[in-house]
């Protein structure tokens, strides 16, 4: 009885991975291709514009934050 309820325990977990496994495959593809049908932007080089990379979770970002806005 135990041997039965080890082998039902272990082929669930096997399903479960392989579904892990394959979701995790097809977002990464639909990420890509999403992130592939993006438009490239390109500046101009006589511009006097200016790019500013930020992230939120960034300290030296939140420091400098107001500085630049």
């Amino acid at each position: 009885m135990k041997q039965k309820t080890f082998s039902k325990i272990i082929k669930v977990s096997l399903a479960i991975m392989v579904v892990i496994a394959i979701g995790t495959f097809v977002t990464h593809m639909y990420v890509n291709s999403v992130e592939k049908q993006r438009e490239t932007v390109q500046i101009p080089k006589k511009t006097d514009k200016v790019l500013f990379f930020y992230k939120d979770d960034c300290p030296s970002c939140q420091e400098i934050f107001h500085q630049v806005y």
